[in-house]
């Protein structure tokens, strides 16, 4: 059968069909080529170019992938897909282009002591993933004996994507030197550029949904705290804000802003303000410093005893969150959307770090549980406030 060209757009595949004097457009569904509607065609149209018979949108991923000498035998195409839907259509063409040129570099040995012990990482100033199979087999083999050569090759191909991601979601410019990745840019020129822990747990969280893993649990997925955190931010402020800033490599005031709205004619009103806000992200990427055994910034945060005591830490970045969960549930039920806070709060519960959760994060380690049992208790009572007693977990 002759092969067309075509396009991918919103996981619906288009064909393009030239003849003698015109092309035609189709889609494809169930193995047989269907008539576009209307507005099916004035959008393939306005991103098709008949005299290169080409399409606007740079290159398919297809093309790239298979020119790309580092990505042409990795099974990446599918995933790729999912990212490139993910990803805002101002955005895209950015990530074209950083795609084509993406080198992948396996390495058993570096002189980076930032990448020694890593699996993987993105390196922004020359559009370079280095790769470390040693460490990821040996990290997985240690925590799981039993783990299949197939598992451990679905996890590398996932570790890729994260860094993949990274790719998407950076910038970097030679003059100033700088670079932008996510949430995070480096160097930083205030304390609230500094946002590492978000863009890894904004990265990962988007790694997991591209490729998922049925096989990966708490011992080896990786960014525990920071993921769940970021799902926690993600249900409050919504997943398109934090899309929109982590792709566009905007600060974090869009969320702040986001957050703060969320406030504004609720009960928490008069709590709520940007120094909260802001200061909760800073507790954020101090925890994650803490967890991860590196020096955390020395910040004077007011009337908050035993900042680096990463468990009441934890707790009080959750407790913040907690506050806007809650004016987004009151907002909802002034408006009488019962159904709608069920789902939030029924999403919310799976990502909210408990003392058994945190048990399992940090791989059996014994923990002080009474600031994270609080945590759960107040859910426990936000629950019973707007849904009732008697909800099924």
């Amino acid at each position: 059968m002759e092969q067309y060209q075509y396009i991918i757009i919103n996981d619906v595949k288009y064909i393009i069909i030239p003849d003698a004097t015109k092309y035609k457009f189709y889609k494809e569904k169930n193995n047989k080529l269907e008539t576009l509607t209307e507005e099916e065609y004035e959008k393939i149209n306005s991103i098709y170019n008949p005299e290169y018979n080409d399409i606007w949108y740079s290159q398919t991923l297809e093309k790239i992938t298979f020119e790309n000498e580092s990505l042409n035998q990795i099974p990446i195409l599918n995933a790729l897909e999912r990212l490139e839907n993910l990803i805002p259509e101002k955005y895209r063409e950015r990530f074209y282009q950083k795609l084509k040129t993406l080198k992948i570099i396996p390495i058993t040995e570096t002189s980076n002591k930032d990448e020694a012990d890593a699996l993987s990482a993105y390196r922004p100033s020359t559009n370079t993933i280095v790769f470390n199979y040693k460490n990821i087999y040996d990290k997985l083999k240690k925590n799981n004996p039993n783990i299949t050569s197939k598992e451990i090759t679905a996890y590398s191909l996932q570790t890729l994507i994260h860094e993949i991601v990274h790719m998407a979601s950076s910038e970097y410019t030679e003059k100033p030197k700088s670079s932008y990745v996510g949430f995070n840019k480096y160097p930083c020129e205030k304390l609230s550029d500094n946002n590492i822990a978000l863009t890894e747990g904004m990265t990962e969280m988007l790694a997991n949904y591209i490729y998922p893993l049925s096989f990966v649990d708490y011992k080896t997925i990786a960014y525990g705290h920071e993921v769940r955190l970021v799902q926690q931010l993600s249900l409050i402020a919504g997943n398109d804000c934090l899309i929109d800033v982590f792709f566009g490599n905007k600060n974090l005031s869009e969320i702040e802003n986001r957050l703060l709205d969320i406030a504004k004619g609720t009960v928490i009103e008069p709590h709520s303000d940007k120094k909260r806000v802001s200061t909760m992200f800073m507790m954020i990427e101090s925890n994650y410093n803490a967890i991860n055994n590196k020096k955390a910034e020395e910040i004077e945060f007011p009337n908050i005893k035993h900042l680096n005591h990463k468990h009441n830490t934890l707790f009080l970045i959750q407790n913040t969150l907690f506050l806007y969960l809650t004016a987004k549930c009151e907002k909802l039920y002034k408006n009488k959307d019962i159904n709608a806070i069920n789902e939030l709060l029924t999403a919310y519960e799976k990502v909210l770090i408990t003392p058994e959760m945190e048990k399992l994060i940090l791989n059996g380690v014994n923990i002080e549980n009474e600031y994270l049992d609080q945590n759960v208790q107040d859910f426990e009572l936000l629950k019973e406030r707007y849904l009732g007693k008697n909800i099924s977990r």
